[in-house]
């Protein structure tokens, strides 16, 4: 095995699960006023 795939077997073992949904805080967000935001920034 050469050293760029053992890299990146490495990196896949230390990389973490992904987090579910019921894992994630109950937040409210306003896509709108994210967007206006994001237009105004140039981004």
């Amino acid at each position: 095995m050469n050293g760029q795939m053992r890299r990146y077997k490495e990196s896949l073992a230390k990389t973490p699960d992904p987090i579910l949904l019921s894992q994630c805080p109950k937040i409210k967000l306003d896509l709108r006023g994210l967007m206006q935001y994001a237009k105004e920034k140039g981004v």
